[in-house]
């Protein structure tokens, strides 16, 4: 993320010479409380840009979507934390999680009169 991406939703261009937290404040002054989430679109291939002898390319099998978050507040007021316990999944989950999904995949397909890749009509 940017600073310019940090300033978005804001109007005219973002201060030049402000540092992260400063900036923050300042686009709290002018939008209040409002949180900002900022979705990237990122090419499989992404070739490096800027600094070309630190990055390389992503070489990702899909396209990828990068995100940002941006939480009004200060690094030093307290505020409430949510946390979510997340069961880790077994192999065998997994596959039975992908089976379930194409069974219901397949049922719809069906209903709807669609030929499902692999069946001859």
């Amino acid at each position: 993320m940017s600073k310019a991406d940090l300033w978005f939703d804001c109007e005219g261009a973002a201060p030049a010479g402000e540092g992260w937290e400063e900036l923050k404040q300042m686009r709290q002054r002018e939008l209040g409380q409002v949180p900002l989430l900022l979705l990237y679109p990122i090419d499989h291939e992404s070739p490096p840009t800027g600094n070309k002898g630190t990055r390389v390319s992503l070489n990702a099998v899909e396209d990828v979507l990068g995100l940002g978050i941006v939480f009004p507040g200060s690094v030093t007021e307290g505020g409430q934390f949510v946390s979510v316990d997340l069961p880790s999944l077994s192999t065998e989950d997994l596959e039975r999680m992908e089976a379930e999904e194409a069974a219901e995949i397949a049922v719809i397909d069906a209903e709807e009169g669609r030929i499902v890749v692999g069946e001859r009509s």
